[in-house]
């Protein structure tokens, strides 16, 4: 036994040195990944802290895009949506209509008045030619009898004047027992017949200027409908503004896009009732996205307009973006609450603020939509 023991001390011996070598090299490895896990640590918290000290991060980020909501101009029934959700629109694209039946056959009712008014224009313009035609023709006809009754007149007043200077030579004739009795009433009755036909075509001329001065006075008439003219055109001008008040609210039913644009939403339906200002549908331009980020007080000192930035965006891994600041907001998001928050019992837990900045990507085309997260990094 004793030198059983003894040939097993040596063995021992020579295994010693074997497992303090190979506990050594393994102490030596755990050392050198230790210390080269810390410097790894080291440099990625370096580059942590540095990139925090250069740059502004945050993750409360999303895409925004002007939210156009279309709304009804007038109370009615849907007949007809012609767009659904994620439908693209040009300008002008109809949405959906509204019931226009009663709308049309008021313009109808108001079409009809303003034709019985341009009628009644028409036949007063129809009398004021044919009334001038008459006038015209009356006029002329009274100055021509008025010229054949001076006419006549200095013929009576030619004749009357002879016959009176036959009658007085017949008279100192008749006075001498020059010539016959008979030939004396004969001279006095030529007279007293030249004398009549002067009175009479003096009548005439009188009757002729009358008759000329009625047709002057009738021209009056024209003064007259040309009043009537004027009302008729003022009530046509009421009822042409009436007419285009009436295609106004017939367009109203008639919901378009105003620009280019992708249907985000459509809330009614064929055949529901919507009221004057109800919200319709809502519509964003995809070409006009920017991103909304919310940046805590403390650090909104060290922004700028301007300052470039890089993206991050969820539905997008592995791509990097780039825009740049171009609006920072003058009221912290708090601002904006519906409902404010009121401290009456004293006790108050300060919260750091946030304030609303507006990123601006320098590329557009990709899918993006309203409300996909991002992540940004603000440089300094």
């Amino acid at each position: 036994m004793d030198n059983l023991e003894t040939s097993q001390e040596p063995t021992e011996a020579t295994t010693n040195p074997e497992n303090t070598s190979s506990s050594k090299r393994f102490q030596k490895t755990r050392i050198a990944l230790f210390t080269l896990g810390g410097l790894i640590c080291s440099v990625f918290s370096g580059i942590w802290v540095y990139q925090h000290q250069t740059h502004i991060y945050s993750s409360d980020a999303r895409i925004s895009a002007e939210m156009i909501t279309i709304s009804s101009e007038v109370s009615g029934r849907v007949t007809e949506v012609l767009v659904g959700t994620g439908h693209q629109l040009v300008a002008q694209d109809i949405i959906l209509k509204v019931d226009d039946s009663q709308a049309q056959a008021l313009k109808a009712e108001i079409e009809a008045r303003l034709a019985t008014i341009i009628a009644k224009k028409n036949t007063l313009h129809a009398e004021r030619l044919m009334l001038r035609a008459q006038l015209k023709a009356r006029r002329n006809n009274q100055l021509s009898a008025l010229t054949a009754a001076e006419a006549a007149v200095n013929a009576a007043r030619s004749n009357l004047s002879l016959a009176q200077q036959d009658y007085k030579r017949a008279q100192l004739r008749a006075d001498k027992k020059m010539i016959s009795r008979q030939a004396f009433e004969k001279a006095h009755a030529v007279q007293l017949t030249s004398n009549e036909a002067f009175t009479q075509s003096t009548a005439q001329v009188s009757m002729a200027h009358a008759a000329l001065a009625e047709v002057e006075a009738d021209t009056q008439q024209f003064a007259v409908l040309a009043s009537e003219l004027v009302e008729l055109d003022a009530q046509a001008n009421e009822v042409k503004a009436q007419l285009a008040h009436q295609a106004v609210d017939i367009e109203y039913r008639i919901l378009r896009s105003v620009q280019k644009a992708i249907v985000d939403d459509v809330f009614v339906a064929p055949g529901e009732r919507v009221s004057k200002g109800q919200r319709l549908a809502l519509i964003h331009d995809p070409e006009d996205l920017w991103i909304k980020t919310n940046i805590k007080e403390t650090a909104i000192r060290h922004l700028q307009v301007g300052a470039s930035v890089e993206i991050s965006i969820d539905a997008y891994p592995g791509e990097t973006f780039t825009g740049s600041v171009t609006g920072i907001g003058h009221s912290a998001t708090s601002a904006f609450a519906l409902i404010p928050s009121p401290n009456p019992s004293g006790n108050f837990t300060k919260i750091t603020q946030r304030i609303p900045v507006r990123i601006d990507l320098d590329r557009q085309g990709y899918a993006l939509r309203p409300g996909m997260m991002v992540e940004v990094k603000i440089e300094r």
